[in-house]
């Protein structure tokens, strides 16, 4: 299997949280984990960064 093949097969998560902290931590401990990948960020309901 490839890095890419990998990669793809991993956990893909979206965070979501009003606390910039809380966010900036779980998507340091995430990046950590070699099957999952942070593939966005919201500080609300309204707010999208994909």
């Amino acid at each position: 299997m490839t890095m890419t093949e990998y990669k793809k097969s991993g956990i893909r998560i979206v965070l979501a949280d009003d606390q910039p902290i809380i966010r900036q931590g779980l998507k340091y401990m995430i990046g950590m984990q070699p099957d999952m990948e942070v593939v966005g960020e919201a500080g609300s309901k309204r707010q999208e960064t994909l």
